[in-house]
C-alpha cells in the first residue's frame, strides 16, 4: 500500500448496524402485538376454560404472559437503541483514528514525548518500565 491510501481492514458498516437496529425494533413491535393474543381481561366463563379451577389458572397464565411479553418487547427496543449508540460511537472513533493517522502521516500530529527521569507520581507508581541500575550487568549468567 502506498502512502496516502487507506486500508480495507476491519470496518463497521454503519448502514448495516442501522438496519439491524431497525430489525430489532420491528421484533419488539411484533412482540408487543403478540402480547395481546392472550389477555387476562378476555371474558371467558369457567366452563369455557374447562371448569371452575381453570379460570384462576388462566388468569395467572395470561398475566404472566403479558408481563413477559412486555419485558421482551422492551428489551428488544432497548437493544436496538444500544446498537444505534454503538454505531455512532464506532463512527466517531473511526473518524478520530483516521484523522490521527492522517496527521501522523503528514507530520502535523502531536507526538507524546517519551518520559525519562524520575518517577513523576507519588509513591513510585508509574506506567514506565523500571530503570535499571547502570552498574548491574544485564544477565545473571554474564
Amino acid at each position: 500500500m502506498s502512502a496516502g491510501q487507506v486500508g480495507t481492514g476491519y470496518q463497521i458498516q454503519a448502514g448495516e448496524l442501522d438496519s439491524e437496529a431497525d430489525k430489532l425494533d420491528a421484533a419488539g413491535d411484533d412482540t408487543a402485538g403478540i402480547r395481546t393474543a392472550i389477555t387476562a381481561t378476555q371474558c371467558y366463563t369457567p366452563e369455557a376454560l374447562g371448569g371452575s379451577d381453570m379460570g384462576p389458572a388462566f388468569s395467572d397464565y395470561a398475566s404472566a404472559w403479558e408481563a413477559e411479553a412486555k419485558t421482551l418487547s422492551d428489551a428488544l427496543h432497548e437493544l436496538a437503541d444500544r446498537v444505534r449508540i454503538s454505531n455512532r460511537a464506532y463512527g466517531g472513533a473511526e473518524g478520530e483514528a483516521i484523522g490521527g493517522l492522517r496527521a501522523a502521516q503528514s507530520g502535523d500530529g502531536i507526538v507524546a514525548p517519551i518520559a525519562y527521569g524520575e518517577r513523576p507520581f507519588p509513591g513510585g507508581i508509574t506506567t514506565q518500565p523500571a530503570q535499571a541500575d547502570p552498574r548491574t550487568t544485564p544477565s545473571v549468567f554474564g
